[in-house]
């Protein structure tokens, strides 16, 4: 830990071992670009992280200007949680943070482990909250998400994986109660995890920020990385590090993986090959099609899994 700092900016992550790389992959992009010389906080919550890779993490603190603290969190209270897809119940961790860390934190920044930071995280802890709990960057599928009836009061819906957070406003909203009165009455509908919870709690009481902040390029044709880009999220199922993962944007997850002196067994067979360029052409077909495809065609097949789910 390095004490020659100017301000303190606390940031917040949640992690499980599968997740455990791609941390350090973030955790170093941010402290790469922290050109202002900030003393960065990171605040991790850990699902079971292997001692292996917790030592690799806390090697940072030797390196940067910063500290590493680690929360156990009983993962067993959310045995009951919904998930779907890709998501685990790792997905929720953060809406306990009002229990798990200090309360004398006055304003956080909250991180998805597939994220890297490509320019000085400090540019978005200094933006303005204006009195709102929370900023955040509309979700690229917010449109089709609030045809949904379950957000039918919700004029505009957020993507949670970057989240600039007034930690006092925070933790009125965000609570033991309202977590529990949202998933008693919809948990049967709750598709995309905390996401979801937290568009609920936050009704329209959100600061929107421009996409830089939260780049989400998985509609994008050719998914090329604007220079303004200061987080970078891999949202989509399949990521960098996936041996299948077809574009050239991942050269940025890569670039941080090698500073941070870790690496990834790669695959050359043909398999993964024609596997990795199918996804690519497919992808790439379904971005083309998607804006001249008439909505209610678009709606088909995901209203009848509403249909199914929602009984």
């Amino acid at each position: 830990m390095i004490n020659s700092s100017n301000n303190k900016i606390d940031v917040l992550l949640a992690s499980d071992e599968n997740y455990s790389l791609p941390l350090l992959v973030t955790l170093t992009s941010i402290l790469e670009n922290n050109i202002s010389n900030n003393f960065i906080y990171f605040h991790i919550i850990n699902n079971n992280i292997s001692e292996n890779k917790i030592n690799e993490i806390r090697k940072l603190e030797n390196k940067y200007n910063c500290k590493i603290n680690l929360y156990k969190f009983d993962i067993n209270k959310l045995k009951d949680y919904p998930i779907y897809g890709h998501l685990t119940n790792t997905a929720y961790l953060r809406l306990f943070i009002h229990n798990i860390l200090p309360e004398n934190i006055d304003k956080l920044i909250y991180l998805d482990c597939d994220i890297v930071c490509l320019k000085d995280i400090e540019l978005l802890y200094k933006q303005d909250l204006n009195n709102f709990p929370v900023a955040a960057v509309k979700d690229v599928k917010s449109k089709e998400l609030l045809r949904l009836k379950h957000f039918s009061n919700i004029s505009k819906y957020f993507n949670s994986g970057v989240m600039l957070i007034n930690f006092p406003l925070w933790r009125k909203f965000v609570n033991a109660n309202t977590v529990s009165e949202i998933l008693k009455n919809q948990n049967n509908i709750i598709c995309d995890a905390d996401q979801e919870i937290l568009n609920k709690i936050f009704t329209n009481n959100w600061k929107e920020l421009k996409p830089k902040y939260n780049l989400d390029i998985k509609h994008k044709v050719f998914k090329k990385v604007p220079k303004n880009t200061i987080l970078l999220h891999y949202s989509d199922k399949i990521k960098p590090w996936n041996y299948v993962y077809p574009y050239n944007n991942k050269k940025y997850f890569f670039k941080y993986l090698k500073i941070s002196n870790q690496s990834i067994k790669s695959s050359n067979s043909f398999s993964v090959f024609i596997k990795k360029h199918k996804l690519y052409i497919i992808n790439i077909i379904k971005i083309i099609i998607r804006p001249i495809t008439p909505r209610k065609v678009l709606d088909l097949n995901k209203n009848k899994f509403f249909k199914s789910r929602f009984k």
